[in-house]
């Protein structure tokens, strides 16, 4: 190998490590999305919650008790 091949190789591996870093933020950035997205949901349905078991009906949440679990395998 002369050294402009080996100095190919080593730019190949450069855009090939910061091709990877820029997948790597840009996933962080999706899943940091999903979790704020996720714990807005939790607090909407935690809220609903607090509204039902403040009336005087009876809360449908405690007859239910998987409801909180139904509503995150739909979303």
């Amino acid at each position: 190998m002369d050294e402009e091949e080996r100095e190919e190789d080593e730019e190949e591996e450069v855009k090939i490590w910061l091709d990877w870093r820029k997948r790597e933020r840009v996933q962080a950035v999706e899943r940091e999305e999903t979790e704020r997205a996720s714990a807005s949901r939790i607090s909407l349905s935690f809220l609903r919650h607090n509204a039902c078991c403040n009336s005087l009906e009876k809360c449908v949440y405690s007859r239910n008790p998987s409801y909180f679990e139904n509503i995150f395998l739909r979303s």
